[in-house]
């Protein structure tokens, strides 16, 4: 009859998938940590009117973000930024331009920010650099989205298989503030990674603003996020997201309603990425 040693047994008995104990889903830092993030976003745009097709594009754009670990203490962390904008479909030369101005100005420009456990960013300095290097550009944009999209996927404490929790962020954009509301859980453990899922939903409405934006309205109401935790080096692998963009453009195109359907990859590693 096979037995099974005291060892073998005794490991599976206090394991987080046999017993069900909470699982530490906090990042880890160490001053002098050096992390690079890739983030690519695909998309499909179509826009109608009065429900006749008028418009359709497609964007790819690649985000690089190189993370340094300054402080432990308070996890401040620097982010260097080469921004790759790829257009295809139906963008207009201009919109190439202006991506191609806004890559050389930004590129190797830096800022830093405090994370809280829970992946609050707070304290971003570096503000005024990336500004004069490219107008427009807004730093907490940069700070605020890696946070809602990678930081804040993990709850920054311990929790069950199953259990679910709420997290509500949100970040400034374009004339007005994207509101974000994740509704995680976490929902496997294999090999010592943690998958956690999450609903999410985005709301964004301009209307009151003091600065102009392109649309009145956009919001996404099926928006779902798959991430995987390395329990052992307590960090974010990979995060992948997909959700369906609604909204109504602003005059003179004001009945113009604009559907998108955007997919995004975030990938963390320890070396830089490739050249393209």
């Amino acid at each position: 009859m096979p037995t099974v040693s005291a060892s073998l047994l005794l490991a599976f008995m206090i394991s987080p998938v046999a017993t069900n104990a909470p699982i530490n889903l906090k990042w880890k830092f160490t001053e002098g940590d050096v992390l690079y993030v890739t983030c690519t976003v695909d998309s499909e745009s179509t826009a109608t009117d009065k429900g006749k097709t008028v418009d359709t594009w497609f964007r790819s754009q690649i985000v690089n973000f190189k993370l340094t670990v300054i402080a432990e203490s308070e996890t401040e962390v620097e982010i260097k930024l080469t921004h790759v904008s790829v257009f295809t479909g139906e963008a207009e030369a201009s919109e190439k331009v202006m991506a191609a101005r806004q890559k050389s100005a930004i590129d190797g420009q830096s800022l830093t920010f405090v994370l809280k456990p829970d992946g609050r960013v707070t304290k971003i300095r570096g503000n005024n650099a990336l500004w004069m290097a490219a107008p427009g550009y807004s730093p907490e944009l940069a700070a605020g989205t890696l946070a809602t999209n990678l930081f804040r996927t993990m709850p920054g404490k311990g929790v069950r298989l199953g259990e679910r929790w709420d997290v509500e962020s949100g970040y400034p954009t374009g004339g007005g503030v994207m509101e974000v509301t994740a509704r995680s859980y976490a929902d496997t453990v294999d090999g010592g990674v943690v998958k956690v899922v999450a609903g999410v939903d985005h709301s964004w409405d301009s209307r009151g603003a003091k600065t102009d934006g392109e649309f009145d309205e956009l919001h996404s109401k099926d928006g779902l996020r798959e991430a995987w935790f390395d329990l052992k080096t307590g960090r974010v692998k990979k995060v992948e997201q997909k959700r369906t963009f609604s909204g109504v453009m602003r005059a003179p195109r004001q009945n113009y309603v604009v559907t998108s359907r955007e997919k995004q990859t975030i990938e963390v590693s320890d070396t830089p990425p490739k050249e393209e």
